[in-house]
């Protein structure tokens, strides 16, 4: 039976035990404090699960085409955008075509697209939050345009809250101890902590780190023939 998240309360408990300091009314690290410092390396741990391109963060958006409208704002909590693709239906037959990025410094255009979908092919550029198509449509499509993207779920605010379930069910255990090694190091730098138990706790954060990089690194045993999201030189 697969294992259940648990509540921030819980994480919070086991983060206290190893630093020692079960009662937070005399501890010298806040409840507050530590859900920073906990949110903080989740993000690191989402920056490491993008670079790794196996889908943990990756999330799926679709989007109107609109008549004459070349700019579309990429949603909040937007990373790195991983592909575009432009789906639509003609004669019953479903079609997905794969956008290619081209930011065409020093390029004339001209924009003369056409007003058939099927033979509609544009590039995107990505300026600030937009991404911008060129030539623009002339025609209106709902939800033909698709973007992959990159983005980190929700921080944790309260003792309720549970990790994103599109993580690892190991990356609790990793978090736990990301935040207890940073709370130990901040703490270091103001009093005299003893070096042996912090350096003990950090050996171990450390080798669960790179084992969880390894685990995460192949996903699925299905076969894959290139690189995801890469379309080559």
């Amino acid at each position: 039976m697969a294992r259940a998240r648990r509540p921030w309360s819980d994480l919070r408990s086991e983060i206290r035990a190893l630093l020692r300091e079960t009662d937070s009314s005399v501890s010298f690290w806040s409840d507050t404090l530590l859900l920073s410092m906990f949110n903080a390396c989740m993000d690191r741990r989402v920056m490491q699960l993008a670079m790794i391109d196996e889908g943990w963060v990756t999330d799926q958006t679709c989007t109107d085409l609109v008549s004459g409208q070349r700019e579309y704002t990429l949603p909040e909590g937007a990373g790195r955008i991983k592909q575009v693709t432009l789906k639509y239906t003609i004669a019953g037959r479903r079609v997905e075509v794969d956008l290619v990025r081209n930011d065409q410094w020093g390029t004339i255009i001209t924009n003369d697209s056409t007003t058939s979908i099927s033979d509609y092919r544009p590039t995107y550029q990505l300026i600030a939050n937009l991404l911008i198509l060129e030539p623009e449509p002339k025609f209106s499509l709902v939800g033909a345009l698709q973007i992959d993207l990159e983005s980190a779920p929700a921080r944790l605010a309260g003792d309720s809250d549970k990790l994103d379930l599109r993580f690892p069910d190991v990356m609790e255990v990793l978090l736990i101890y990301d935040c207890a090694v940073l709370a130990l190091s901040q703490e270091n730098s103001q009093s005299n902590q003893p070096d042996g138990y912090t350096a003990a706790l950090q050996g171990f954060q450390q080798e669960f780190a790179g084992n969880f990089l390894e685990y995460a690194t192949d996903r699925t045993e299905g076969l894959v023939f290139g690189r995801p999201y890469r379309q080559g030189d």
